[in-house]
C-alpha cells in the first residue's frame, strides 16, 4: 500500500477516535502529549542520516565541481518562490476584515525579547564542537555546518581520509534503511496526530473569529501547491507535466501538514526522492537538508497574513502602503531564522515568525504580545506553513536533478 494512502487511513482513523473523546482540555493535552511523543519517534533517525549524509554529498559535489552550483541555484529558486508566496499571502492579508479581539491561547508564556547572541553561541556555534550532538532540543543546523566542513576537508591527504569517506557512506546508507522503516510505520503515529488536531478544532474558543483567516490560509496554500510550485516546474521542466511530481510528494506533504515538524517531513522526503523522483543522494541530500532550515516560503507567506491580521484587529483597516512593505519583507527575513532561533518560544514555524514581527513592530497601541491571539491554533499555522516549506524543497531537488544530470522520469504507478 502506498505510503500517502496509509496515512490518510491514519488521519481518518485519528478524526474517528477524537469523536469519543470528551471535549475539555484534559483531553486535548493527553492526545497532544502523545502526538509529540511520536513526532519525536518520527524524526528518531533523521539526524545521523542528515550528518552522515551530508558529508558525502558535500564530497562528492565538490569532486565533480558541482557544490557551486548546486547552492547557487538552490537558493535562486529558494528566493523566486518565497517572494512570490510571500507577496500572495500580503496581498491576501489586504482582503482581511477588521475582527474582534481573538482569545490569547492558555497558559501561553509571554515573550519578551529574543536572544539571538545567546542563541549563536550556544546553539550554532557552542564552545565545545561535540556538543552539538548532545544539546538540547537543537536544530539541525550546527550539524550542517559541521557535516559540511567535514565533507570539504575528507580529500585531504586521501589515503588516511579514505576510511572516513567510506564509514561515512556506510552509515549513511544504514542510517537511510532505518529512516524508511520509521517511514513506513509513521501511519500509526498519524492516528494520533489526526486526534489531536481535530480535538484542537472541536475545543477552539471563539473560532468565528479565526474563519477569515482560515479561509485566506486555504485559498493561498492551495494556490501555492495547485497553481504556483507547479506553474514554476512547467515553465523550467519543458513543459512536461508537473503533476507527476506532486503526486510523487504526498507523502512529505502530508506529514507535514499533520506533524508540523520540519524534520519529520525531512525524513519522508528523503524516501520520496530517492525512490519516486529518482533524486540522486548527493543532490537531494544536500537540498532537502538545507531546506528544513532555509526552505521557509510557506511560513514566510503564513506569517504575512497573520500579521497583517493581527494589525487589523488592534490598529484597524487603514494601513499605510509602506507597512504593507515593511511587512512584506519582514516575514521573508524572520522566517529563515526560525528553525535557529525558535527555542526560546513556545511553538515553532510560522507561529515564532509571527511573534518575531509582533516583537519588532513598533506601533502605539500594539502590545509585543499580540501573537498570542493566536496561540490556539498555532498547530494550524505551522502545519500549512511546512506543507508548503516540504513542498518547495521538493520541487528544488528535483528540477536540480534533472537539470543537472538525471533524467528518469517519474512513473507515477510505481510511487510509494
Amino acid at each position: 500500500m502506498k505510503i500517502w494512502i496509509k496515512y490518510l487511513i491514519g488521519i481518518g482513523l485519528g478524526a474517528a477516535v477524537s469523536l469519543f473523546i470528551p471535549e475539555g482540555d484534559a483531553g486535548l493535552k493527553t492526545m497532544g502529549d502523545i502526538a509529540v511523543i511520536l513526532v519525536q519517534i518520527g524524526k528518531y533517525a533523521v539526524f545521523p542520516l542528515v550528518f552522515f549524509s551530508f558529508i558525502i554529498s558535500t564530497f562528492e559535489l565538490r569532486v565533480e565541481k558541482k557544490l557551486l552550483p548546486v547552492l547557487g541555484r538552490f537558493f535562486l529558486y529558494l528566493l523566486c518562490i518565497t517572494v512570490g508566496l510571500t507577496l500572495i499571502g500580503t496581498v491576501s492579508g489586504i482582503f482581511l476584515p477588521v475582527q474582534k479581539p481573538f482569545v490569547p491561547g492558555p497558559n501561553t508564556p509571554v515573550v519578551e525579547g529574543i536572544p539571538f547572541l545567546e542563541i549563536l553561541k550556544q546553539r550554532v556555534f557552542p564552545d565545545n564542537l561535540l556538543s552539538v550532538f548532545t544539546q538540547a532540543g537543537f536544530s539541525l543546523f550546527p550539524i550542517i555546518i559541521l557535516a559540511f566542513l567535514v565533507g570539504l576537508n575528507v580529500d585531504y591527504e586521501k589515503q588516511f581520509t579514505r576510511p572516513v569517506v567510506q564509514f561515512a557512506d556506510g552509515m549513511s546508507r544504514i542510517m537511510y534503511h532505518i529512516n524508511s522503516l520509521f517511514v513506513e510505520l509513521f501511519w500509526i503515529g498519524m492516528i494520533a496526530l489526526g486526534a489531536a488536531r481535530v480535538l484542537a478544532l472541536k475545543n477552539l474558543k471563539g473560532g468565528e473569529a479565526y474563519l477569515p483567516l482560515f479561509l485566506a490560509l486555504a485559498i493561498d496554500v492551495l494556490l501555492a501547491v495547485f497553481l504556483i510550485l507547479p506553474l514554476f516546474l512547467y515553465y523550467l521542466n519543458n513543459r512536461k507535466n508537473p503533476f507527476h511530481w506532486l503526486y510523487a510528494s504526498l507523502g512529505p506533504a502530508l506529514a507535514g501538514l499533520f506533524t508540523g515538524d520540519p524534520y519529520v517531513a525531512l525524513g519522508v522526503l528523503t524516501k520520496h526522492g530517492r525512490e519516486n523522483m529518482h533524486v540522486p543522494r548527493k543532490f537531494g541530500t544536500t537540498v532537502y537538508t538545507l531546506g528544513s532550515i532555509f526552505s521557509k516560503a510557506g511560513t514566510a507567506m503564513v506569517a504575512a497574513v497573520c500579521m497583517i491580521l493581527l494589525r487589523k484587529s488592534t490598529l484597524g483597516a487603514q494601513i499605510p502602503f509602506l507597512e504593507y512593505v515593511w511587512i512584506f519583507f519582514a516575514s521573508i527575513a524572520v522566517s529563515l531564522f526560525t528553525s535557529i532561533v525558535s527555542a526560546p518560544f513556545p511553538q515553532t514555524g510560522a507561529y515564532a515568525a509571527v511573534a518575531f514581527l509582533c516583537l519588532t513592530y513598533v506601533q502605539p497601541n500594539m502590545t509585543i504580545d499580540k501573537y498570542l491571539d493566536l496561540g490556539q491554533i498555532a498547530p494550524i499555522l505551522i502545519g500549512a506553513a511546512v506543507l508548503v516549506d516540504v513542498l518547495v524543497s521538493s520541487l528544488i531537488a528535483f528540477r536540480i536533478a534533472q537539470e543537472m544530470e538525471f533524467k528518469e522520469e517519474i512513473d507515477v504507478k510505481r510511487c510509494i
